[in-house]
């Protein structure tokens, strides 16, 4: 760390996550905290680099996602026992978001962007993420309170990606990946602040939409399942993401 990304100690560190393929810790350095993580997921080393470089893009871009600390030599990350060793800013504020309004204006800040040809298809899988989605978008829908153009625009690639195990050259532009709870942090000025993801890319854009609906805006059962789409927080927030995107 010090030698590579010029980051000195004294050091405090405190390991958050250790699993066989992705690894965490909290640093303190002197110029102040970072995140440490290695990614080695097997097979995925390629795509991983390649959503790690789309990632510190967009940040460069004034979108709000982390920033990935780049090296010396100016690489998002380094190779170590077969993975990816990557630094990034650490994040402070709360988890999840406050504001629905907020939040859909940071989901249409990535929206809006276009990808730069660098930028590889993200890799998550239409079949996977969007069956537990579609009745909760369905039912929303149908009780009205969205622009028809986005209605229109979001229940078309909804119904087809469903039947699909491919993207779709329709509709795509460059989605975050996973915008769930745990990847969402609301800074102390109300910012909010999309964390890393390996799954960033380019895609349909409904894609970013299922943990949005199924975590940020939905009621939850008893067991921590999305039960029903909170309407008023819905409604604030595709406000926000039409007047933005």
């Amino acid at each position: 760390i010090q030698q590579r990304w010029g980051l000195r100690g004294p050091y405090t560190i405190r390991q958050v996550r250790d699993e066989p393929y992705r690894r965490s810790w909290w640093m303190d350095t002197r110029t102040g905290p970072v995140m440490v993580k290695w990614f080695g997921d097997p097979g995925r080393i390629d795509t991983i680099g390649s959503s790690l470089r789309l990632l510190h893009w967009t940040a460069q871009q004034g979108a709000p996602v982390v920033q990935i600390l780049t090296q010396r030599n100016g690489e998002e990350y380094q190779a170590l026992e077969g993975g990816l060793l990557v630094v990034f800013e650490y994040v402070d504020g709360a988890v999840g978001a406050g504001n629905w309004r907020s939040l859909g204006r940071a989901v249409a800040g990535i929206h809006v962007l276009a990808p730069p040809e660098f930028a590889e298809r993200s890799p998550i899988a239409p079949r996977i993420v969007l069956p537990r989605v579609y009745s909760l978008m369905r039912s929303f829908m149908t009780e009205g309170g969205l622009d028809s153009e986005l209605v229109d625009y979001i229940q078309r690639g909804l119904e087809l990606l469903r039947e699909l195990p491919v993207f779709l050259d329709v509709k795509t532009g460059l989605i975050h990946g996973d915008m769930g709870i745990a990847h969402t942090v609301t800074r102390p000025t109300g910012e909010i602040t999309f964390l890393d993801t390996l799954d960033t890319g380019i895609g349909p854009l409904v894609m970013d939409f299922p943990p949005i609906l199924c975590e940020h805006l939905s009621h939850m059962d008893e067991r921590g399942f999305a039960d029903r789409l909170d309407r008023d927080a819905a409604r604030q927030f595709f406000d926000e993401y039409q007047r933005v995107r």
